[in-house]
């Protein structure tokens, strides 16, 4: 009989999915409680945070390259003045230095636009546009959940999940 192994990554899911389940499915309440077990153990805390390194560095790189496409787009000056988050506006500030003009626009991956081709170019704003399709029908979706609920009424009380699943469908056929 093959037993089925779990990788490490299975067991730090497990924990995740035990907080998950804990808090009800809240999110900031599920984190909070993970984060404590992961804390209080060593071995699980290099179990989670080994494998998430990468996307650690890549989420910092990431808020650099970001506040660099904000400063290209709007004007570096402009967004190193409007940023309303802070931290952020040390990046900004950083990138401000580097902006030049839209050609310094960072694609997605990096890339400078003003050395892209006409097929990264393309590949961008595919990448633009599959993100904002995405985002229009979940926004569309939530409107119309929206417009069948009085001030004070959750959603679980008002629709059914036939409800929601018809306002998906719904959403993204317009």
């Amino acid at each position: 009989m093959n037993a089925i192994q779990m990788t490490p990554i299975d067991t730090a899911r497990d924990h995740a999915a035990r907080c998950l389940a804990a808090s009800d499915g809240g999110t900031q309440e599920a984190t909070d409680r993970l984060m404590r077990i992961v804390q209080e153990d060593d071995a699980l805390f290099r179990l989670v945070m080994m494998p998430m390194l990468r996307e650690a560095c890549r989420s910092l790189v990431g808020l650099v390259s970001r506040a660099h496409r904000k400063a290209v787009w709007t004007g570096a000056e402009s967004a190193v003045h409007h940023n309303p988050k802070p931290g952020k506006s040390i990046a900004l500030s950083l990138v401000s230095a580097t902006v030049r003009g839209l050609m310094d626009f960072p694609l997605p991956g990096g890339k400078r636009l003003g050395d892209a081709s006409k097929g990264e170019v393309e590949a961008a704003q595919w990448s633009y546009r599959t993100q904002a399709d995405d985002m229009n029908i979940k926004a569309r979706w939530l409107q119309m959940i929206a417009s069948r609920l009085h001030p004070n009424d959750v959603v679980s009380k008002v629709l059914t999940e036939a409800d929601l699943e018809a306002m998906r469908t719904k959403a993204r056929n317009v």
